[in-house]
Parts: C-alpha cells; structure tokens; sequence
C-alpha cells in the first residue's frame, strides 16, 4: 500500500471526514484528499501527528514493515500455539518478549505478550526469576496501552479479556469497577462480526460462519449455566433457561450433532 492508501484505510477505519482529520492536523481537506488520490504526500512535519493520531508507527504508515510484521506475527502465532500445547510457558513468554522488541508498535504483537505474561502467572509455572507483581503490573501495563491506542477491534477484543479477569479477581491490580468499564466498552454481543456476518455471507462461507457463531453461542450458554448462582434467579427466568436449553438439544438431536 501506498502512504497514501494507508491514510485512507486508517482513516475510515476510524471513522473520520478527510475534514475531521484535516481539522487535527490544521490543515485543508484538498490536502488529505491529495495524499489519498497519489496527487501528493504529506510533508515530513505530518508524520508524527499522524503516527499519533492512528496510533501506529512511522514504518506502519509508510507500509515499511507491513509485510514482515505478517510473516513474523504468522510464525509466532504457530510457535506459541505449539509452546502452548506442551505446557511450555516459558518459552511461549520469551518468544514474544523477542517479538515485541523486533515491533514494539505493533499491537497484535503485545496483546500476545500480555496474553503470555497473564499465562505465566496463571499456570503454576512462572520462572524462577521472575517477579509476580512485577510481571502482572507489566501485562495490565501493556494491555491499558493497546486499549489507549489500538483501534483494531480483533486486537483489542484480545486484550480485553484478560484485563477484564486481572481487574475482577487479581491479586495487585484488584478493581472491579475497571473490569466492569473495559467489559461494556466492547459493546453488544449483537454487533459482533459473527453475528453480523449472518447477513453479510453465502454458501460455504456464510455456513462456516454459522458454526462458529453457534460454537461460540453454545460454549457460553454451558459456561454460564455452569457459573451461575441459580439462587439470585427468578422463576421466570428459570422457566426461560430450561425451555432454550430444552430447544437446543431438540435441534442438536434432530441434525445428529
């Protein structure tokens, strides 16, 4: 991608006019509009507001690393998974600690290091030499910096999830009502992409999509039943629970699932 395309992308991402944008960074609309169709590129001086103001870096906005971020996050992706399966903590926390200090402006690459980090706390094996509450202040660290300044949304919703527990039931960065405001920040499980993509697909696509959603569905209709204190519930909702629960098992046995 070009300096130029990057900008556009960036910006409807963010959902802002070229007059927005211009408005941040005083100057005219005719100038954003420039940079977008290949007329021109923004001056040397423009590059660090707009860093600031999509949050990324100046090899991202200038498509520099674009491409090798890709292929290191892919390979990344695939070593933690195999460290995770073997129970290999350790070498799945040292991994991205080296990813990170290759792009340390990437955000899916810290999300993994904090999801590592969480992990290594959380698993019974943490090493020797490090610190506990160093490590989780650290990781609450990274993620409240991705919540800050990312706006991808694949990203963020894997940084959340960990902070939203960390806040409810960690033993140094204790506070509820943090989970609580990190929880409602993402917004309705109905505007979720797998939810919206119901209307949006075909074919196989759109069936591929469907049992994800219906796994995702399933697996957190049996966790909150699971969970829950059924004494703080009405009979109304009860009765409610038992007749969905009741439906779901009826479809399941009827396509053999």
């Amino acid at each position: 991608m070009t300096i130029g395309e990057t900008i556009r992308a960036l910006r409807m991402k963010k959902g802002v006019t070229q007059e927005e944008l211009g408005r941040v960074l005083n100057i005219t609309p005719q100038a954003v509009s420039k940079w977008e169709n290949h007329s021109g590129n923004p001056d040397i001086t423009m590059i660090a507001p707009l860093c600031r103001y999509f949050g990324i870096s100046a090899d991202e906005l200038c498509g520099i690393q674009n491409e090798n971020v890709r292929e290191a996050l892919e390979d990344a992706e695939t070593q933690s998974s195999a460290l995770y399966t073997r129970g290999d903590i350790a070498g799945m926390l040292s991994l991205w600690r080296k990813a990170a200090a290759r792009f340390p402006a990437d955000y899916a690459v810290l999300a993994n290091q904090a999801f590592a980090e969480f992990a290594a706390l959380h698993s019974g094996r943490l090493p020797e030499d490090e610190n506990r509450e160093e490590l989780m202040k650290h990781a609450v660290a990274l993620g409240e910096r991705i919540l800050a300044n990312c706006r991808d949304e694949e990203v963020l919703a894997f940084a959340r999830m960990p902070l939203v527990a960390e806040y409810r039931n960690g033993e140094f960065c204790h506070d509820p009502a943090r989970a609580e405001e990190i929880a409602r920040s993402a917004g309705d499980i109905r505007g979720s992409s797998q939810f919206l993509l119901r209307w949006a697909l075909e074919g196989r696509a759109k069936e591929d999509n469907n049992v994800e959603l219906a796994v995702i569905c399933l697996s957190t209709f049996s966790d909150l039943l699971e969970t829950a204190d059924l004494s703080f519930w009405s009979e109304d909702s009860k009765k409610a629970v038992r007749t969905l629960s009741d439906g779901v098992s009826d479809v399941m046995n009827r396509r053999g699932l």
